[in-house]
């Protein structure tokens, strides 16, 4: 579910989350609200949609990289900003390399705050993803 968000909250069109998803819930019926487990991550989602400008209204561009067939990956960029989004759309591990002009700059994981200077060999873990941001 969360790659699918990831996907849904940086590719062009507008971000939407429904009733009671940040609680978890899943299908009809009462909702219930204690689930707070999801709450981090759809905190970091709107914050990347409010706060980077090259994911809501920035250039859309699709990424050729060496696993094509499970790793769907791109780059959106508005002004000097430019935002990279790996997801694995496959229950395995995937090394994700793409071409070289990119990866060399200083990059930011958006949910984890880490610093990268280049992006030789991604590393994904099965349905996982990846949210960079460069002001570059």
């Amino acid at each position: 579910m969360k790659v699918a968000n990831v996907l849904f909250a940086t590719l062009p069109g507008k971000y939407m989350i429904y009733n009671a998803q940040d609680a978890n819930h899943r299908g009809r019926g009462k909702i219930e609200w204690g689930d707070e487990s999801m709450y981090p991550f759809y905190r970091s989602l709107l914050k990347l949609h409010r706060n980077h400008p090259a994911v809501y209204k920035g250039s859309f561009y699709k990424l050729r990289t060496n696993v094509d067939d499970s790793v769907f990956a791109f780059k959106r960029e508005f002004g000097n900003e430019k935002v990279l989004v790996f997801t694995n759309l496959s229950g395995e591990n995937k090394t994700v390399q793409i071409e070289s002009r990119i990866r060399e700059q200083e990059w930011e994981d958006c949910f984890s705050g880490e610093k990268v200077r280049l992006l030789n060999d991604t590393e994904l873990s099965p349905y996982g993803y990846i949210v960079y941001v460069s002001k570059n």
